[in-house]
């Protein structure tokens, strides 16, 4: 069910554009008219910092997780290959 009054329209609108620029450049920063282009660039460094702040700790983690499963990733190769093995 869609709404027909206009705000509604101009919301749809604009969430269209928001999702454009998205799948486009990767993401969007929400500016007003009043924003010179070294507060947009700010906000942009801002929103990167924080991207890579994630990206981070996603890192960590998964290697984090790589490292504690590393003796039993040992033990299941050596099985397999001992089972793969003709000369049992």
């Amino acid at each position: 069910m869609q709404s027909r009054k206009p705000i509604a329209k101009a919301f749809m609108k604009e969430v269209k554009i928001i999702l454009k620029a998205i799948r486009r450049d990767g993401g969007y920063i929400a500016t007003n008219e009043d924003d010179d282009d070294a507060t947009i660039m700010a906000k942009a460094l801002v929103v990167a910092q924080k991207t890579i702040d994630r990206q981070g700790k996603q890192l960590e983690s998964a290697n984090k997780v790589i490292e504690e499963q590393k003796p039993m990733v040992t033990f299941a190769e050596k099985i397999s290959y001992k089972l793969a093995s003709p000369n049992n």
